[in-house]
């Protein structure tokens, strides 16, 4: 994997953060944590309970998605990594953004990019 030996470093960290995962689930609990923001996350990745209701006209298949059901702990392990690194990089962007408008600085964002007018540069 030239990925995994390009960085090492990175790969390391998101396995530590998997294993981290895995213990969590293994107590029956989602993934949670606060950002650097204070703002609190929750996976919200829960194992889905269907059933089914007959009627004369049609047969539906509902699904429970409460908070009460156990969590899916494949995709709590898999999706934590990523989704802790976006929780870190939207908190770098809200801190550069108040930041930038204290120094009364433009500042653009999409998505998880974002940048300055090139007046604003020394």
């Amino acid at each position: 994997d030239v990925m995994g030996d390009l960085f090492q470093g990175a790969r390391q960290t998101m396995n530590w953060l998997a294993t981290c995962a895995q213990l969590i689930t293994s107590q029956g609990q989602p993934v949670a944590w606060m950002s650097p923001t204070g703002v609190p996350a929750v996976q919200p990745y829960r194992q889905k309970q269907p059933y089914t209701i007959v009627t004369l006209l049609q047969t539906i298949v509902l699904i429970n998605n409460s908070d009460n059901l156990p969590a899916h702990k494949a995709r709590q392990t898999s999706a934590f990594p990523p989704n802790y690194i976006h929780s870190l990089d939207s908190a770098h962007m809200l801190l550069t953004a108040i930041e930038m408008d204290k120094r009364g600085l433009t500042f653009s964002a999409v998505h998880d990019s974002f940048w300055t007018h090139a007046a604003d540069i020394d």
